[in-house]
């Protein structure tokens, strides 16, 4: 009788283990699943590689295709439901010419539900980018400096996909075996549609007269004496991304990014596209 209390007894004792254990996994699931699915504020540190293409078609007209490079900081907010996003960017080609770009971007983008499955999601929205672009080349001497100021109002649309893995994972390879942990991962895809496209150009040539000003003094305004803004032109551009989160928040991303301009200004167009490959960490700043 005695005996029999004791299995009892220690039958229960197991049964309780068992389910303690099942609820600590539990809770171990949801607390990776909240960790990943909280909203991040993020700081975003970009390097890029570049291949640009320009043409203008005011100095000769001059076709350029450069190799560059390119650094970027952005400012990150996500939530399920909203993104905003705030990049500064500087980017340097250099082949037959020096090439300077500088952009700076704002986006805010507002989740459509139109998808019933929580694994994809698209949001909707609008940006505004700024692009200076600054160039040198030696070979037209006393016309070798040009500026281009390009101000983009743009709808944009991303769409991503969610291939997180939420649970622990046991993985064999020939000899080496491990357990892969939850990560949070995102494929993406976004969409830019310049609707108001301005550009600071000159009104009768794209560069800055050199032999015009020589020995003299001259002010910024007298500098850009025949530049115009004008209401003209398109700008489009695509990114693909894969992007991976740890429970920390830290994460990385890997992106794809092309982009395309058209501005006529009032004399003779100015075009550019660049395609760009960028690797990039993001830092929780929780």
């Amino acid at each position: 009788m005695l005996k029999s209390k004791k299995q009892n007894m220690v039958h229960k004792g197991n049964w309780l283990i068992l389910l303690l254990l099942l609820v600590g996994f539990e809770v171990q699931g949801q607390d990776t699943y909240s960790i990943f699915n909280e909203p991040r504020n993020l700081t975003a540190l970009s390097l890029n590689l570049n291949y640009g293409l320009y043409r203008d078609f005011s100095t000769s007209p001059l076709f350029y295709k450069m190799p560059g490079v390119g650094v970027s900081i952005s400012g990150v907010y996500n939530t399920p439901k909203v993104e905003n996003r705030f990049d500064l960017e500087g980017n340097l080609f250099y082949w037959n010419a020096l090439f300077l770009s500088f952009n700076s971007y704002y986006h805010y983008l507002h989740q459509i539900p139109v998808f019933k499955s929580e694994k994809w999601d698209l949001k909707v929205g609008g940006a505004f980018m700024f692009t200076q672009n600054f160039r040198n080349n030696p070979a037209l001497q006393n016309a070798q400096v040009g500026f281009e100021s390009l101000a983009n109002l743009m709808v944009v649309g991303k769409i991503s996909k969610d291939i997180s893995r939420l649970k622990p994972k046991d993985f064999k390879c020939w000899f080496i075996k491990g357990t892969k942990k939850p990560i949070k991962r995102l494929i993406s895809l976004q969409m830019n549609f310049g609707v108001l496209n301005f550009n600071h150009r000159p009104s009768t040539y794209n560069y800055v007269y050199l032999g015009a000003i020589n020995g003299t003094e001259l002010s910024l305004s007298e500098f850009f004496e025949e530049y115009q803004w004008k209401l003209n032109g398109w700008r489009i551009g695509t990114q693909i991304e894969y992007t991976w989160y740890y429970p920390s928040g830290n994460g990385r991303k890997i992106a794809y990014i092309w982009e395309a301009a058209h501005a006529p200004g009032t004399f003779e167009p100015f075009e550019m596209a660049s395609h760009k490959i960028q690797f990039t960490i993001l830092i929780n700043n929780k």
